[in-house]
């Protein structure tokens, strides 16, 4: 997936964003038994309100959060967080979360078309994204409603995207990591981070 700087996400939806979790290509690759150890050994501490969406998560110990207009970044790494809001930032040293959020009317104004289906979504942002072929679509639901994900990859990171609308808005929800098995082995803590979300009034 092409990796997205704070301009681009002031310009569209879809977040992410993501940026939050490509390793250097001088950093040293973790080794997938203690990393996949390390992920099931998670506490889910924190929870974060994702301000004007009305839902939460939860994510864990350590971990930062910050929300700027329509786009929230939940990191690892304090440094990665400082970097996902600055332009041409750098490649991320952690994993990462991130959240973009849009009301329709603005989804509109940028080209998604009318009474748009989740699949329309799905491929408004493959194009702006530049998502690439093949992309397996998966039918998921998170933050009460009907979404789709799919797996993406880039340059300096792989990815699992959850896209959908809620109320008079659409999301993208996003979990990235450095390569495809680190991303295998933090699917048991994206699966407990998704169970976790809930309307911020329960």
């Amino acid at each position: 997936m092409k990796r997205i700087n704070s301009k681009t996400y002031t310009i569209a939806l879809i977040l992410g964003v993501f940026i939050l979790a490509a390793c250097n290509s001088g950093a040293e690759e973790p080794d997938s038994d203690t990393e996949s150890a390390a992920s099931s050994e998670v506490s889910l501490s924190e929870t974060y309100v994702f301000p004007g969406f009305g839902y939460s998560i939860d994510y864990p110990t350590g971990w930062t959060a910050e929300t700027r207009e329509t786009f929230t970044v939940i990191s690892e790494l304090e440094s990665d967080l400082r970097n996902a809001f600055q332009d041409d930032s750098p490649p991320a040293e952690g994993l990462g979360v991130s959240l973009e959020q849009r009301t329709l009317d603005f989804m509109l104004g940028i080209g998604l078309g009318d009474d748009a289906s989740l699949e329309d979504l799905f491929e408004f942002n493959k194009d702006f994204f530049e998502w690439q072929e093949p992309i397996e679509l998966i039918e998921a639901e998170v933050f009460d409603t009907a979404a789709l994900g799919a797996r993406t990859s880039g340059e300096d990171d792989w990815s699992y995207i959850l896209m959908g609308f809620t109320d008079d808005r659409a999301f993208l929800l996003q979990f990235t990591a450095h390569s495809e098995e680190a991303l295998d082995d933090m699917m048991p803590m994206w699966e407990e981070m998704l169970a976790s979300t809930q309307s911020a009034e329960d």
